[in-house]
């Protein structure tokens, strides 16, 4: 190394100045090779299919809101159906308005009923004293409400008063049942929305065991209410747990059934 490569040198080292452009780096570093014509040409593609999905994703929802035209010769096609057939239309149309109701009581479930569509002449009236009632409401305050000391009346299978700390007024209009809950808790009824209730019957044995089928993961031909055991001993302990609506299923070992 001559001398002025060694002051070129310790002037690279300290950083003073930079190299000239006619005089080659010492450290040079290897730039990436350019792009070959293959991967430009994916990379192109990719491009072309994200715009032809962006558009036709966009034009897909733009269809959607807009309704389909019914066409001009519709009600003489219908019209031409057989009785049946149109029952049928019917009631497809039916069930597709149905979807798009919100979950919820019958119009005349809350006020305007006079009797439970389960009460028969033989329903006694009760009167329910000294119990805790869970309303399931929620208090100003955020805290579940709560009625003590309360007493609960039903006539024909329905509610129809709920007091809190005593007795309720006598009623004339039939002889109650008067029940003394002892501080015992009453609640809405419950649902149990995921229960092996009849099929898994007890007592637990092999042949009260219907809750799945180990002849193939896909069944879609079995059904719950075709092994439901009436004399299973659960329904009553269910029953005093509060349950009085439950969705019997299937167990897990089919995929479909």
């Amino acid at each position: 190394m001559d001398q002025d490569d060694k002051e070129w040198a310790r002037l690279l080292k300290v950083g003073d100045i930079a190299l000239p452009p006619d005089r080659d780096d010492p450290s040079p570093r290897s730039s990436p090779p350019p792009p070959d014509s293959i991967t430009i040409k994916w990379y192109l593609c990719w491009c072309a299919a994200f715009i032809l999905s962006l558009v036709a994703l966009l034009g897909h929802f733009g269809a959607l809101d807009q309704p389909s035209p019914a066409p001009s010769n519709l009600a003489a096609s219908i019209a031409s159906l057989s009785a049946e057939s149109r029952r049928d239309w019917q009631h497809t149309i039916d069930r597709c308005e149905d979807l798009h109701v919100l979950p919820g009581p019958p119009d005349d479930f809350l006020g305007t009923r006079q009797k439970s569509d389960r009460a028969t002449d033989t329903t006694p009236h009760v009167l329910i004293e000294n119990a805790r009632v869970w309303t399931g409401k929620v208090d100003a305050d955020g805290k579940y409400q709560t009625l003590q000391n309360a007493t609960l009346r039903l006539r024909d299978g329905l509610i129809v008063e709920i007091s809190e700390g005593g007795a309720a007024a006598p009623t004339a209009e039939k002889e109650e049942t008067v029940v003394d809950a002892q501080g015992a808790w009453i609640t809405p009824g419950i649902f149990d929305m995921h229960s092996h209730l009849g099929v898994d019957a007890q007592p637990s044995l092999s042949a009260t065991d219907d809750t799945n089928s180990r002849a193939g993961p896909i069944q879609p031909q079995l059904r719950t209410i075709d092994a439901i055991n009436a004399h299973d001993l659960a329904y009553k302990r269910t029953v005093a747990g509060g349950v009085t609506t439950t969705l019997v299923l299937p167990g897990s070992a089919n995929n479909i059934g």
